[in-house]
């Protein structure tokens, strides 16, 4: 893959994770959480994303709904502390998303950036961790944050962009005009991009 290899990082409790790591580490470090369709969707975007940042991408074979995303956010918790990362950006791609916003609105003062890609599940009715409503959890997101939304995307409908936009503090929207639901797939340069934009929309 290019840009990217493979390592493993020990947890705390002893178990083994596999990481996508860019290769040198170079640009500001950025956690990114795939979606339930696994690591193998989002890899053209990772290799577009390491042109700019030193990603590091946790292969996550436990998620495979939405009703998981309370039992990654944990695991991705542990994954934060064996990693050390300083300050890193988070990045999530559909129900990954789900669990990135969980884990910035649970963690204050721990990521200087937010993505949330063709974000899902965040207007379910799920049993968070927090056991807050999905609204008053979002509120407590501290960092700025990037929802990327393909204008053709079915799945994921403006009025759902919108409403996080008001519930979370710092948002803004960077869109895809081409982007369908698998525009990480199919347009990875242009949701990296879209990414890159946010950022300096919002600084």
């Amino acid at each position: 893959m290019n840009g990217l290899q493979r390592s493993a990082l020990r947890l705390p409790d002893g178990s083994d994770c596999t990481v996508l790591n860019s290769n040198g580490g170079s640009g500001h470090p950025l956690l990114y959480i795939h979606g339930v369709d696994g690591m193998e969707a989002d890899q053209r975007l990772l290799s577009e994303l390491s042109a700019a940042f030193a990603v590091h991408a946790p292969v996550l074979d436990e998620f495979r709904a939405i009703g998981d995303v309370p039992l990654i956010q944990r695991q991705v918790i542990e994954l934060l502390s064996a990693s050390k990362l300083k300050s890193p950006m988070l990045a999530g791609h559909a129900a990954g998303a789900a669990v990135a916003a969980e884990l910035a609105a649970t963690m204050p003062g721990t990521f200087s950036h937010l993505f949330l890609l063709s974000p899902i599940g965040l207007d379910a009715d799920q049993r968070p961790v927090s056991g807050e409503g999905v609204g008053n959890r979002l509120g407590h997101i501290d960092c700025r944050t990037t929802l990327v939304w393909g204008k053709q995307d079915a799945a994921v409908s403006m009025q759902s962009i919108l409403d996080l936009v008001r519930v979370i503090p710092s948002a803004g929207i960077s869109t895809v005009p081409q982007g369908t639901g698998d525009m990480v797939t199919t347009l990875p340069a242009k949701v990296a991009r879209a990414m890159l934009n946010g950022l300096r929309v919002l600084a």
